[in-house]
């Protein structure tokens, strides 16, 4: 296989929903957001060598885990629930 041929198949990699081909004209980075123009599904660039897709994590999200969601009080914060005796 040729290096042209090589290079190639690692700018392409496949759409973990519809199956299609992802190109890329410039070689990713980590963690770049991608997106697939069949299904338009959002990816994240996992893996370099080859080119390896997976869904977007949310780790700037602080908001979703908060206090907020234990409003009843019951939570002990060492994830245990008092007893009510």
């Amino acid at each position: 296989m040729g290096r042209a041929n090589m290079e190639q198949n690692a700018m392409t990699t496949f759409c973990r929903v519809c199956h299609s081909r992802i190109r890329f004209d410039a070689h990713p980075d980590l963690f770049d957001i991608v997106t697939c123009p069949e299904c338009d599904e959002a990816f994240e660039v996992v893996g370099l060598s080859p080119i390896q897709l997976d869904w977007p994590s949310d780790f700037g999200d602080d908001d979703k885990w908060s206090d907020a969601d234990n409003d009843d009080g019951r939570f002990d914060g060492q994830g245990k629930v008092p007893s009510s005796s």
